[in-house]
């Protein structure tokens, strides 16, 4: 609140944001959730994605397209159906990329 005062802005004028970054190690890399207002929503997705990481690249794809499709409150505009499941194949090929290009040097 003091530094609120200090900056001359009112509580009520920050609107924090959250995205979780996951480890997927070889399925993907590293990927992140949408971002929302909701750390609540944030961390429920978080969750689901960790659940669906133990069990392989389908299940992973599957739910992470369902995350990025959802309603997020004060955060990004949801992506439709081909577009969340064109990103998760695009995370895991550019991983495949780097690992033949490091495979060849």
């Amino acid at each position: 609140a003091m530094a609120c005062a200090e900056a001359g802005l009112g509580e009520q004028e920050l609107r924090p944001s959250y995205s979780a970054t996951i480890s997927t190690g070889s399925l993907a890399g590293k990927v992140e959730t949408p971002t929302t207002s909701s750390l609540k929503t944030v961390l429920a997705w978080r969750q689901r994605l960790l659940a669906a990481r133990c069990l392989g690249w389908q299940e992973f794809r599957k739910t992470w397209a369902q995350v990025l499709q959802e309603d997020r409150p004060g955060g990004s505009t949801p992506l439709v159906e081909a577009m969340a499941f064109a990103r998760a194949d695009a995370a895991a090929e550019r991983l495949s990329l780097r690992g033949r290009g490091l495979r060849a040097q």
